[in-house]
């Protein structure tokens, strides 16, 4: 029993002991509705029939207010055999038998005093407990009887135990006042205390369960704290298996309806129309929800509130609302939320809170309800609610007859599936597909239709359509021409066949409509031409606009023109910026697609681990057939970051993954590609990189986006021919390079070339080189670039046997290396390297096999082997000790070795006698490692 009820049970115990000595008395227990009183009387009956009395119950039936001795009979029905005779009197005068329904006819007038003398007589010989709960509903003739004994009970042996419901302002029954006018005790129950409510909700022996959730959930109601109790002892809450306890289950949600069904009639509806109305719930509208009086409601809402269910005229706790709303017929849900839309309306009220109500009555009741579910759903969506917002359109376009408007909701539903799922858009196109064939669709309506179709690759089938509505002429459809310009370029370059652009009809941003048609037609041609002073400008106004009226393609050719341009950092702000309001407001593809531009901009400055916690964020944003042709854009940043962190296996599995055939005919086909030769130089491959290197050289010619911000494949290419020995060839792509636009204009881009210039030059030229190198990647924040530069120019100066400034820049290196993350390995060679004939690094892992390491790797193993300390072989090999143990790390992984005695036996002997000279040589000759790229643009 609770805490502070047991003060309420020892003052009943009290009156008993008075009965029991011959001064009956009568306590009476008053509370609201579901407040206990029930349950009191329940433990005073056990404690009276504990101490041998003769215990009679009965409880008060609304249903039964007209049938004369109702509540006697019962009282009759549940008695003792020490009461047969009671029952026997009831019986003859009219009433059922104990197993049987209340009387049928008027008790005769001589019936009350009868059954009232009886029970006095069995007072005499007994003590008797009479306890009756809910006395308001019990019917006249009971009541007489009870007011009967009433006046003689202070010389009997008789306790009177009697609970109402308590509402003020209420007139009760005369005989019911009489009755309860001044009883002997009085038992106010009032709301449990918070303490209360945690201590029955935990059980016994149970957790401390915090206060504030179960007291929000019960208001301290008994009867929904002890059923929230039952539902957590049978793990039943639906919080339970998330590690919440406070969460509602099934006895709870019986208990809420109890509350609101049991007592009075009318306390349904009304809680039926408070959960309809929510925020707006109030006596006047709910009265005017349910065609009643305010009266009636009025006292409906003070009970439910006195219950603990309601404050503010609202629903306590969300639970209780969705127990009272799942109770509802569907047709009555139905008309109160579509009459509830209509109130709300005529009072001007919210759009979105109009718009709900109509989306769960499911009906539409007049074409003022479309107006308001269309301007719902564009509020929807400002406020990051798509969800909403395709609910909103779904039902405006079943219940539209008029075909024109119902394609416009389609179209609308199209766009808001862009934002969060672009592959949902597809089960609207269909019907759309014969009105873009047939130019019904305006260019802007055509735009999403258009999109979907070059986001899957159906290029050609877009391309017609596009060459159409490229001819309109108006200002409003012109920015519509501009977008799918620019996310044709996006996904496909310029090519100079496309007929969208066909030679000499390069589009004039000066002849374009308003300003922002310009500044999207200024940024259209990023691949080919590379960044200017007047696309810089053009992406920043794009990027300065509403998020809403911003396609993501525009989006990320904006972000990548900074990024050309090697404004990193503006670029670093814009795409935090507008990826914290695509979160804000919902728009899942546009995260997704900021989200690898901000992965590309981490890889930029060398900061491996972040471009690949976004990338893979990004993948994960969208379904394959969302990301369609552009799952291109996640897999590359994921392939180079992986390969750059000599993860290979990891990287291949990216390349095992299956992509749409339709890809490689994309730019991002041409970006995978790139990161795919990057990955087959990291594993040892310079042949099968240098194929994809010059692939990508041939695509990006066709394709007119021959931009080193895109893919350098010039310098990539020449480090797959450097590993090849192919000097001559290798140099002239440098110098190739270093004369094209982009390379003139990125620092970061023409200060690889110049380090890989170095790297084919004289000795003389090599240190101007890779000084002028690393100034060009220092301004451009390119750390990973920068540590590969730093440690050539190490390996220059220890050369020509500068051994300080060479052990200066070695140790600038490997600290610049270690913040990207990135793998160590071995120095290019300007000989060639033997081609592994396998394709994954799982199967170059030969455990009995020098060939499974590196160059740098051999050479470690070897003076391991030998007996040398790592500070030993630090000084030999002019590496930093951190060098040695990563290259001691991967040597024990690739010959399956656990330490450092067992590398005699892995080393075959003619290794041993090859490199003698290194195994000899001094200190000073050693050679320094340092990185391979993942990535030289």
């Amino acid at each position: 029993m609770q805490i502070e009820r047991r003060s309420a049970l020892a003052s009943v115990e009290e009156s008993l002991e008075e009965s029991l000595s011959g001064r009956g008395q009568l306590v009476l227990a008053s509370g609201v509705i579901a407040g206990g009183k029930t349950r009191l009387l329940a433990e005073i009956s056990r404690h009276a029939d504990e101490s041998g009395t003769l215990l009679l119950t009965a409880t008060g039936v609304r249903e039964e207010h007209d049938l004369d001795l109702a509540a006697i009979c019962h009282m009759a029905a549940n008695a003792p055999a020490a009461a047969s005779a009671l029952r026997k009197i009831v019986e003859l005068a009219g009433g059922n038998t104990p197993s049987g329904p209340g009387p049928v006819r008027p008790a005769p007038d001589h019936l009350v005093p009868s059954v009232s003398a009886l029970l006095l007589e069995l007072a005499r010989d007994t003590p008797v407990v009479i306890a009756v709960d809910d006395v308001q509903f019990l019917d006249q003739a009971s009541l007489r009887v009870l007011l009967y004994l009433r006046r003689r009970l202070a010389t009997t042996s008789m306790l009177l135990v009697l609970s109402e419901w308590d509402r003020p302002g209420l007139p009760k029954r005369p005989l019911h006042a009489d009755l309860t006018r001044q009883p002997d005790r009085r038992i106010v129950l009032g709301p449990l205390s918070r303490a209360e409510v945690t201590h029955i909700a935990a059980g016994p022996g149970g957790p401390p369960m915090p206060s504030a959730d179960v007291y929000a959930l019960t208001g301290g109601n008994p009867l929904l704290t002890h059923a929230l109790a039952a539902d957590l002892r049978a793990g039943q809450a639906g919080g339970a298996a998330s590690g919440s306890r406070t969460a509602a289950g099934p006895h709870y949600r019986q208990a809420v309806l109890d509350c609101v069904s049991r007592w009075d009639p009318q306390l349904m509806p009304v809680a039926r129309a408070i959960a309809v109305l929510d925020e707006h719930a109030g006596p006047q509208l709910a009265a005017q929800l349910l065609d009643l009086q305010a009266e009636p409601v009025t006292e409906a809402l003070w009970n439910l509130t006195a219950a603990g269910l309601l404050t503010h005229h609202r629903f306590r706790h969300r639970e209780m609302a969705t127990a009272v709303l799942e109770s509802l017929p569907p047709e009555d849900a139905s008309r109160l939320h579509t009459h509830a839309a209509e109130l709300l309306y005529e009072q001007g009220a919210e759009t979105l809170d109009v718009a709900r109500h109509v989306i769960a009555s499911g009906r539409v009741p007049g074409r003022w309800a479309l107006r308001t579910l269309r301007h719902a759903a564009d509020h929807a969506l400002a406020a990051g609610d798509s969800e909403l917002a395709v609910r909103c359109l779904e039902l405006a376009m079943r219940n539209c007859e008029d075909e024109r408007e119902r394609r416009c909701y389609r179209m609308a539903l199209i766009q808001v599936a862009w934002r969060v799922n672009p592959s949902a858009a597809a089960r609207h196109l269909t019907p759309l597909q014969n009105a873009l064939r047939a130019g019904e669709l305006a260019p802007r309506d055509a735009v999403p239709l258009i999109r979907h179709l070059l986001w899957q690759g159906d290029r050609h089938t877009a391309l017609q359509p596009m060459q159409a509505i490229s001819r309109a002429t108006s200002p409003a459809d012109a920015r519509a021409v501009a977008e799918l310009k620019l996310s044709f370029d996006l996904i496909y370059g310029s090519r100079p066949t496309d007929p969208l652009h066909p030679a000499g009809d390069a589009p004039s941003p000066s002849s374009s409509g308003d300003q922002w048609t310009r500044a999207l037609t200024a940024i259209e041609p990023l691949w080919p031409q590379g960044a200017t002073e007047e696309t810089i400008r053009s992406a920043e106004y794009i990027l300065q606009g509403p998020l809403e009226d911003t396609l993501p393609e525009a989006g990320a050719v904006a972000l990548l023109t900074l990024c050309s341009a090697d404004q990193h950092k503006r670029a670093a702000f814009w795409s935090t910026s507008l990826y914290e309001e695509a979160v804000r407001r919902g728009a899942t593809t546009w995260q997704a697609i900021i989200g690898c531009v901000r992965a590309s901009l981490a890889l930029q400055r060398g900061d491996l681990v972040a471009a690949e916690a976004q990338a893979s964020a990004a993948l994960d944003m969208l379904s394959p057939q969302s990301w369609g042709v552009l799952i291109g854009f996640p897999l590359t940043h994921l392939l180079l970051a992986n390969t750059g962190m000599g993860r290979h296996d990891v990287a291949a599995g990216f390349l095992e993954r299956v992509v749409p055939e339709e890809m490689h005919d994309t730019v991002f086909g041409l970006v995978y590609l790139h990161a795919r030769g990057h990955y087959h130089l990291a594993v040892g491959l310079p042949l099968a990189a240098a194929s994809d290197f010059e692939q990508c050289g041939v695509l990006a010619k066709a394709r007119n986006i021959d931009n080193p911000s895109l893919a350098p494949w010039r310098n990539d290419l020449a480090q797959a021919l450097l590993r090849q020995g192919q000097r001559k060839k290798a140099r002239r792509l440098i110098e190739e390079q270093l004369r094209h636009p982009g390379g003139r204009l990125q620092p970061r881009t023409r200060g690889v070339s110049l380090r890989l210039l170095a790297a084919v030059g004289s000795p003389a030229e090599r240190v101007p080189h890779l000084t002028e190198s690393i100034a060009l990647l220092e301004a451009a924040d390119a750390r990973l670039e920068l540590a590969r530069a730093l440690a050539d120019l190490s390996q220059a100066h220890r050369e020509m046997g500068d051994l300080s400034q060479a052990r200066l820049l070695a140790r600038r290196a490997d600290q610049e290396a270690k913040a990207c993350h990135a793998e160590v390995l071995p120095t290019l060679h300007t000989t060639a390297v033997p081609e592994r004939s396998h394709t994954r690094p799982a199967d170059q892992q030969d455990g009995n096999s020098m060939t499974a390491l590196s160059d740098a790797e051999r050479k470690v193993a070897m003076l391991a082997a030998l007996g040398h300390t790592n500070r030993e072989i630090g000084h030999r090999l002019f590496i930093t000790i951190s060098t040695v143990e990563q290259h001691l790390t991967r040597i024990y992984r690739k010959l399956k070795v656990r330490k450092r005695t067992d590398l005699l036996a892995k080393i075959p002997q003619p290794y041993l006698s090859e490199n003698s000279d290194v195994l000899d040589s001094p200190p000073a000759l050693g050679e320094r490692g340092r990185l391979h790229a993942s990535s030289s643009h």
